[in-house]
């Protein structure tokens, strides 16, 4: 009898499980979507200045009809360290910041040659929200310019990310970096270039690249257009890009 009433609870509590719904459910209402992040250098020494690129539904851009930046915020702050920058900017943002949909990341020359690239990604690649697919690039100016809205695509985040995707049809861009790629390179102190990233006028322009060295963690240097055609070359990667000029001395 015992048995009995015990196998007719344990039936009965597994018909209450399929009713506890989501328990980790997030409204979009109340999340902040972060397509793209920045990393530019600071006023302040051994800081690093961050910009979030946020998503801005669209019941709430309807709103603000009259900006020319309706689908998409972005806020600046600065911080000893990347941690420091989060944790500052959840005393800002209306809705806490989700990476779950993070497409870009941005760095500025002056902090690639100045900063252990490790310590910039390093809480990125620790956060569970991120994906290690995330495309990373470099610029000579300011990575905050790169996330202005520009070209046929509205959200520069979302734009910049499909150029990036363009590499296998010329030889002049170098091949796209994810995140969990870049951070392989670094631990095992292996040297690597980075896809450069620059404001075209009202487009973005993807060509070049910087190069890092792995030991130090750090840039060190630029490959023009041709420099990368060449080392795509060298490397064996096939693309249709015709054949490429060259100066003989």
């Amino acid at each position: 009898m015992r048995t009995h009433k015990r196998m007719v609870t344990a039936a009965i509590l597994l018909l209450f499980l399929p009713l506890t719904g989501c328990w980790d459910r997030r409204e979009i209402d109340d999340v902040g979507i972060v397509l793209g992040i920045g990393f530019d250098e600071s006023n302040g020494k051994q800081s690093v200045s961050m910009v979030h690129q946020f998503a801005v539904p669209k019941q709430f851009a309807a709103k603000e009809s009259g900006s020319s930046q309706t689908n998409y915020l972005n806020l600046v702050n600065e911080g000893v360290s990347v941690f420091s920058n989060i944790r500052e900017l959840s005393t800002r943002a209306e809705r806490s910041p989700s990476y779950e949909h993070l497409r870009m990341i941005v760095i500025s020359e002056k902090v690639a040659r100045s900063f252990d690239l490790n310590n910039i990604i390093d809480f990125l690649m620790r956060n569970t929200e991120t994906r290690r697919t995330i495309r990373v690039a470099i610029t000579q100016g300011k990575a905050r310019d790169v996330f202005e809205k520009r070209g046929i695509i509205s959200n520069p985040s979302l734009a910049i990310r499909e150029l990036s995707d363009n590499w296998r049809t010329t030889l002049m861009m170098a091949p796209e970096l994810k995140l969990g790629d870049m951070s392989e390179q670094l631990t095992g102190k292996t040297s690597f270039v980075v896809p450069q990233i620059e404001p075209f006028g009202k487009e973005a322009k993807s060509a070049g690249a910087a190069v890092v060295d792995g030991r130090k963690g750090s840039m060190i240097g630029w490959l023009s257009e041709n420099e990368v055609a060449g080392l795509n070359l060298l490397q064996g990667r096939k693309k249709s890009s015709g054949v490429i000029a060259a100066k003989i001395r």
